[in-house]
């Protein structure tokens, strides 16, 4: 049994699922990359301030936020 989209789009109900089947990928796909990028956030922000704490604790005197290598002559 084959099932062609333009036999059911002729009555509303196929024309719902029709328009539903095409709509519903892209948000699922918008949704998941929008959870992905808060995760990726969050992951960054952790992962700065954890390199805050270990250079805060090698050495007390560096300023906070420095997040670049020292460059030596």
């Amino acid at each position: 049994m084959t099932v062609v989209w333009s036999n059911l789009a002729k009555d509303a109900v196929g024309l719902t699922l029709f328009i539903l089947w095409l709509t519903l990928p892209p948000l699922y796909v918008a949704t998941l990359g929008r959870r992905y990028v808060r995760q990726c956030q969050e992951s960054a922000t952790a992962a700065a301030w954890a390199l805050d704490e270990l250079r805060t604790k090698s050495d007390p005197s560096a300023p906070p936020g420095k997040h670049h290598r020292e460059e030596t002559p």
